[in-house]
């Protein structure tokens, strides 16, 4: 009927032909499959093409029936074009800022990525193409979040970036609506083609004048993250993939070792086992019998099987996490001989994600910003300070913006949160009065070098004119990060609503116990609101952060996010990342006040004053941590503590963790 009605180009009738298909596969009549596949495919390749996620849904059938009649070459071909496709879509999406068509793009992709991970496991030569897949996937919307933000802050592109939105979203309404009509649907074809012509043209007038906005569209390749990894570090890179049961894979990608063997796969097993497991560690620290367990468990499933890739030359080790491995840190993990750490063993340090790794090692030196520190500390979370008590505004006018939250997002924001109040953490004044005055020793920096935001001062306007100013940002207060009920709309455990991942968490800057009321006037209207205390992942990352070296977020749960697949986590610690600041530590849990500012003093003595690397800087704090319990303030501790251990437990020196450039 639709063949007659519609003609045998229409999608619909494609779709007839892939249902149809998709029967006799069941049945497993692959060869009358394969031809029905074809058919779909070819209809749905003359009508949209390289834009249409069915063209990318008819690649990975057919490669399916490939795969299974035992024809791995045709099928891992077929897999990396619908990958290719379902990219063109994605690029379209993230164009017309559709975050719907993302989604669902971005779970085509991930399925389709799962049927090639499987292939990939079970024949030999696949690791390295496949790992240029997981490289495209993981952190995509990070990368060019990051760059679009930046190519869209010069005058000159704005304009042409706001047309090649619009064009977009034309086409991509345009593709989900296709009329039912012979005659209609050849206009509507035409018109489709024109929309196609018009985008190529707007891109590649931006790619000829913007330079950035040119770098926003290209994709790291795998020979360029091979040359930016120094020669004697290796890159772990952890994707959980699969569902029913979800599995975890370790791509661990070497320089030093010949083209073949560059990429090896690692197929962990069944993460089930590891959540247990990392719930229990994360309940116990790794203190007792059952976090002792714990932590050997996940030792002998997520690291020894790799110990044989990491040649004896390897010196760092740069980890990139995924899913329910962003809540350990494996530093903490039991290390080569008893009772000692992995942190012992190696250097490691988290990369965001390895897409980011070129641009991290290609930045030399930074922009030249009036300030040299941000300190906050002490906040106050009774009261924010009045307009007249605030810092300067600063020195360029125009880089800081004030916050553009509507009613609709404060109303959204604060059923999150609850009834949720923050308590005054004390030791965190102590703190940041350590790190000014070791600054200002060694740096022998002038007294506005330094800007401390303290008590009521530490407010969000105030935050937002200080920091596009200071090189380094040291925020001494509470993270906040929604519970574990408030599920992402981009989770893939969320089936419906849900709410928008940039809402789940932030830090909490003064007068954040007392917010503004909202009339039900401002929520009708969608009117822009004063500040209520609570810096959003969404806030942090509009902000341009370009010079920052060094955020440290010495709070409580900063380095959590909730998981969206392949993006790693959309938390406090990202958003600064999207922001553009190169190097970031912040912590897994809540942190014990008084051994926090021990940690902070010792990490800002060595990178100050010793001058170490950043990584080394962080590694040395926390070893000097672990080996002197006597020196370390126990607070309320850890079950079962006992204060005469020679050696300082996990809990107070593991939380804090670097993510982005370790040099």
């Amino acid at each position: 009927i639709r063949k007659i009605v519609l003609g045998d180009n229409h999608p619909d009738y494609a779709a007839n032909l892939d249902h149809l298909g998709s029967v006799y596969e069941s049945l497993g009549d692959h060869a009358r499959a394969e031809s029905l596949y074809r058919k779909s495919l070819e209809i749905r390749k003359n009508g949209l093409g390289g834009i249409d996620p069915d063209y990318a849904a008819s690649l990975n059938s057919l490669a399916l029936v490939y795969q299974s009649m035992g024809d791995d070459a045709k099928a891992e071909r077929l897999y990396r074009q619908a990958l290719k496709a379902i990219d063109a879509h994605l690029a379209v999406a993230a164009t017309a800022q559709s975050k719907r068509q993302l989604r669902v793009g971005g779970r085509l992709r991930r399925r389709y990525l799962d049927n090639y991970i499987r292939l990939a496991l079970r024949t030999d030569g696949y690791a390295r193409p496949l790992y240029e897949q997981i490289l495209d996937w993981k952190g995509a919307r990070l990368v060019r979040q990051r760059r679009m933000r930046i190519a869209a802050a010069d005058p000159g592109n704005a304009g042409p970036i706001k047309e090649l939105g619009r064009v977009a979203a034309q086409l991509l309404m345009r593709c989900e609506h296709s009329p039912r009509d012979k005659e209609e649907f050849a206009a509507w074809l035409a018109k489709v083609g024109r929309l196609v012509e018009q985008k190529d043209r707007l891109e590649s007038k931006l790619s000829n004048q913007s330079a950035v906005f040119r770098a926003a569209n290209e994709k790291i390749t795998l020979p360029e993250l091979l040359t930016a990894l120094p020669k004697d570090a290796v890159l772990i890179d952890y994707m959980e993939y699969g569902n029913e049961p979800t599995k975890l894979l370790a791509s661990v990608v070497c320089p030093a070792r010949d083209r073949d063997r560059q990429v090896l796969l690692f197929d962990l097993g069944d993460v089930g086992p590891l959540s247990e497991a990392i719930d229990t560690w994360r309940k116990t620290y790794g203190s007792g019998i059952e976090g002792a367990n714990a932590g050997r468990l996940l030792r002998e499933k997520i690291w020894q099987p790799l110990l044989s890739a990491l040649p004896s030359s390897t010196s760092m080790i740069l980890i990139c996490p995924d899913g329910l491995l962003g809540r350990l840190p494996l530093g903490a993990l039991p290390g080569r001989s008893p009772d000692t750490y992995l942190l012992e063993d190696h250097r490691l340090v988290i990369v965001p994600v390895p897409q980011l790794i070129p641009a991290l090692v290609g930045r030399k030196g930074g922009m030249q910003l009036p300030r040299e520190l941000l300190l906050v500390g002490g906040v106050d979370y009774e009261r924010g300070a009045l307009p007249n008590e605030e810092i300067a505004k600063p020195a360029e006018p125009g880089r800081c913006k004030p916050g553009d939250r509507a009613a609709s997002d404060e109303v959204a924001l604060r059923s999150v949160r609850g009834s949720r109040r923050w308590r005054e953490l004390k030791e965190t004044a102590a703190e940041a009065d350590f790190i000014h005055a070791l600054y200002t020793r060694v740096a022998e920096a002038p007294g506005d070098a330094v800007v401390d935001l303290y008590g009521r001062k530490a407010t969000e306007s105030a935050f937002r004119i200080a920091a596009p100013q200071c090189r380094v940002l040291h925020l001494a207060t509470h993270g906040f990060f929604a519970d574990a009920d408030r599920r992402s709309a981009v989770s893939p455990r969320t089936a419906v609503g849900g709410y928008r991942p940039g809402l789940l968490s932030g830090l909490v800057l003064a007068g954040a116990n007392d917010p503004p009321t909202i009339s039900a006037e401002q929520i009708e209207r969608g009117s822009e609101l004063p500040d209520d205390g609570i810096m959003t992942v969404d806030e942090i990352a509009s902000l341009q952060l370009d010079g920052a070296r060094l955020v440290v977020l010495s709070a409580c749960d900063t380095g959590l996010g909730d998981v969206a697949g392949g993006e790693g986590l959309l938390g406090v610690q990202r958003a600064f990342q999207v922001s553009g600041a190169r190097s970031t530590v912040a912590t897994l849990w809540k942190v014990d006040g008084a051994a926090t500012r021990r940690i902070m003093q010792e990490f800002y003595t060595n990178y100050l004053e010793k001058e170490m690397s950043m990584l080394d800087s962080l590694r040395e704090a926390q070893l000097w941590a672990l080996r002197h319990p006597g020196e370390i303030p126990r607070g309320a501790g850890v079950p079962d503590e006992e204060k005469s251990e020679q050696r300082t437990r996990p809990f107070y020196w593991s939380a804090f963790l670097l993510s982005g450039d370790w040099r």
